[in-house]
């Protein structure tokens, strides 16, 4: 599976998450997976899923639910 990992970033604890990203990108790799480090820097929007579509994917009775009704088959798009 290909994985972005995303770290850096400019809080004061720029150096803790390219050090915690690095380390999670290197399990990553070790477990099979094409990881990349990516340093958000220099004011790059974060642009992804509001919170509620968010929450939906993490839990994954709603998720199913949400497929089911939908008739979205997840597996059609499984790329691994």
């Amino acid at each position: 599976m290909k994985i972005i990992v995303l770290a850096g970033g400019l809080s004061p604890e720029r150096d803790v998450s390219l050090t915690s990203g690095a380390g999670i990108c290197r399990t990553l790799r070790e477990k099979g997976h094409q990881a990349f480090l990516m340093d958000v820097f220099f004011g790059y929007p974060y642009d992804a899923a509001d919170a509620l579509a968010i929450a939906i994917c993490h839990g994954r009775s709603a998720t199913s639910l949400l497929n089911t009704e939908r008739k979205f088959d997840p597996k059609k798009y499984d790329t691994r």
